[in-house]
């Protein structure tokens, strides 16, 4: 297990999912979910403190899988973490600039949206010859690939994409945001996941050269 930081990574991103179903449950009609973003709640009385706990939410679960790969996998998750680590900046900023007009938010938002998939599929290379990792690999693989899809789709029905007119990206753009946020906090939680069932890497005792150079010569 991977301890304290472990735990924070698996309830992270489950509490952030949580407040994105529930603000959509409790504000019925505030924010139309086929052709908005989630940004959008930022606007509506009541639900803009909500929708900062979820954006920090999942930046605490992130930061709680940064520090839970360090322990069971510090060398092979090197680079992943520091991905992570950018991620969990970027969100930070996104809370407290929420308006999705701001450029702030826009390359805080370009950075989560891209790192996420980067570091799960950083992380399932990286990994993938240790036997505890095998599978977990497989999945990160797999939702990363749906991840870099709904990101396809949301850049594409994004309003200013020079396709979006074309393709009538202006009736699915939130929902394909809709679909990229709820597949990023799925690649959070596979990852943390996997950080749970490893074991603390382990330090191999080094041995004194002095013992080393005695137990030769007998």
């Amino acid at each position: 297990m991977s301890g304290t930081g472990g735990r924070i990574a698996v309830a992270g991103p489950i509490l952030a999912l949580s407040v994105m179903i529930w603000l959509h449950v409790a504000y019925p009609g505030a924010v139309d979910p086929l052709v908005a973003p989630v940004a959008g709640y930022a606007w509506v009385e009541g639900a803009g403190p909500l929708l900062a706990l979820g954006v920090l939410s999942l930046t605490a679960g992130i930061a709680g899988l940064v520090s839970a790969l360090a322990r069971v996998e510090p060398a092979r998750s090197a680079a992943a973490r520091v991905l992570l680590t950018g991620v969990a900046v970027a969100l930070t900023l996104a809370a407290l600039w929420p308006v999705d007009a701001s450029e702030i938010h826009r390359w805080s938002i370009a950075l989560v949206f891209t790192g996420l998939p980067c570091a799960a599929w950083i992380l399932a290379r990286q990994t993938r010859a240790l036997p505890g990792w095998r599978t977990a690999g497989r999945v990160l693989n797999a939702v990363s690939l749906g991840s870099v899809l709904a990101l396809a789709a949301y850049l594409l029905g994004r309003p200013g994409s020079p396709v979006a007119e074309t393709i009538g990206g202006a009736a699915f753009y939130g929902l394909a945001e809709r679909a990229l946020v709820i597949s990023d906090v799925v690649l959070v939680l596979a990852m943390a996941a996997a950080a749970t069932r490893g074991r603390p890497a382990r330090a191999v005792p080094s041995t004194p050269s002095g013992s080393l150079a005695r137990g030769n010569i007998r």
